[in-house]
């Protein structure tokens, strides 16, 4: 249900796809490594067997070697913050230890016409 409210949110708030909606958002992450806040991009999968899961682009502050940027709710505890306007995903893994992951979206994604 909180993955709904969230997808719900993204169609109501912003002008996304419906099949699959990018955005653009602000990444807060805690983790054994610390905190680190970035701009980038996320997918939330919403047409597949993939339901609910969310993908964020790698950037600079964000690289995939370090930090996870692939998140299943089958995986992860989400939850859709309605009073911030954000989706909150808290896990843990051998890679970053205790996690939490706070995507505030900001926008549709502004893709590149390559």
């Amino acid at each position: 249900m909180t993955m709904g409210q969230f997808q719900s949110y993204l169609y109501s708030n912003f002008d996304v796809d419906n099949n699959n909606p990018a955005f653009d958002c602000r990444v807060t992450y805690k983790s054994k490594y610390g905190i680190v806040s970035a701009s980038t991009n996320a997918r939330m999968a919403v047409q597949t067997m993939d339901w609910g899961n969310i993908s964020l682009t790698e950037v600079e502050e964000l690289p995939n070697y370090k930090y996870h940027l692939d998140f299943n709710p089958n995986f992860q505890e989400m939850e859709f913050d309605e009073t911030s306007s954000s989706l909150s995903i808290k896990g843990a893994s051998q890679k970053m230890g205790d996690y939490h992951v706070t995507i505030t979206p900001i926008g549709p994604a502004m893709e590149s016409s390559e």
